[in-house]
């Protein structure tokens, strides 16, 4: 015997506008012939469908973006914003300053403090007695704030100062300049554990003052407005 499963039938419902009133239309639709089981299997169904379509769409928009940001992860394309970067910034921040052009300034135009980085008592007094009789104007004399140096001489200038840095490491043989964030040309000497003097006055009068500072091979630039800048600091 053949089976008739009850069949969806809508009745629509419809709601006269009355008169004088600014009100639309109403109908109510009534499902008869479905039972509450598939009532319920139909609203799944249809969240199911939306459900499906939302997160399918979620996981479309990050497949893309992974695919986008994969060329600039690996390396085979950059952004074309911030790509312009200096050459101090990309520098070895463990290479010395390179040596700026052009003839050193005069001694007399450089401020520096003297700093003991040894146990030996008086060092720093006594060579900044010493720079003074070259022209040197001498700022604080004292310890090294960061303990004993077991270097010869170091050097320390911010950016305006490496030119100036440079001119004063023809006193001492064999010293070292290393780059500062000090915004001004002011110079800070410390003295090693290895240091034994500055030159004579005597090999001072054989230097040519305005022969350029020997250039050094590897080290990180900077550019000529900061180098040149020492004057106005």
């Amino acid at each position: 015997m053949l089976e008739l499963k009850p069949a969806l039938r809508m009745k629509k419902v419809r709601v006269s506008k009355p008169s004088g009133m600014n009100i639309g239309y109403r109908c109510s639709v009534t499902m008869i012939g479905i039972t509450p089981e598939q009532s319920r299997a139909w609203r799944r169904r249809n969240l199911l469908r939306r459900q499906i379509v939302v997160f399918g769409t979620i996981a479309i928009v990050g497949a893309l973006l992974v695919v986008l940001a994969l060329p600039f992860a690996s390396g085979l394309l950059s952004l074309p914003i911030g790509s312009s970067f200096s050459a101090e910034e990309v520098a070895d921040p463990d290479l010395p300053p390179c040596v700026p052009e052009g003839a050193p300034p005069a001694l007399e135009e450089i401020v520096a403090n003297v700093l003991n980085g040894t146990t030996r008592g008086g060092l720093a007094q006594e060579t900044a007695a010493s720079l003074k009789e070259f022209g040197v104007s001498v700022g604080p004399v004292g310890n090294n704030p960061t303990g004993v140096y077991s270097g010869n001489v170091e050097i320390q200038a911010g950016r305006t100062g490496v030119a100036n840095a440079y001119s004063l490491s023809r006193l001492f043989p064999g010293a070292v300049v290393v780059l500062t964030q000090r915004p001004s040309a002011q110079l800070d000497v410390i003295l090693g554990e290895e240091f034994i003097g500055t030159i004579t006055k005597d090999q001072w009068s054989a230097i040519d003052k305005k022969e350029p500072v020997s250039p050094l091979e590897n080290c990180t630039p900077i550019s000529e407005e900061e180098a040149s800048s020492s004057d106005d600091s």
